[in-house]
């Protein structure tokens, strides 16, 4: 089983929109969760709040539409790998990988 270690905050928004476009994804709804992303998020602890903290890369993890994303992002890995692993099926839940033949 691979994890893949902070999947999530290493998405490249950038290269995540041209995954998009290739495979017909609606932009308009990645357009929106992408602008979400970008709203200030705050730590509570009690009644202290932290100062928003502004997010500049990956997607949200916990977000309605952060697997569909994610595996958006990794399509193309997945195939490539599978037709050079023909024998082999790759299952995939969430960011987490295995393999087997």
């Amino acid at each position: 089983l691979w994890d893949l270690r902070k999947a999530f905050e290493c998405v490249n928004r950038a290269k995540l929109w041209a995954a998009a476009q290739k495979h017909q994804n609606p932009l308009d709804i990645l357009r929106m969760s992408l602008s979400s992303y970008a709203w200030g998020r705050h730590i509570v602890m009690g009644e202290l709040t932290a100062k928003p903290i502004i997010p500049r890369r990956g997607i949200g993890a916990g977000s309605a539409f952060t697997t569909v994303e994610l595996s958006l992002y990794l399509w193309d890995l997945v195939v490539e790998h599978a037709l050079q692993h023909p024998t082999n099926t790759l299952s995939i839940h969430v960011d987490d990988f295995s393999q087997s033949t």
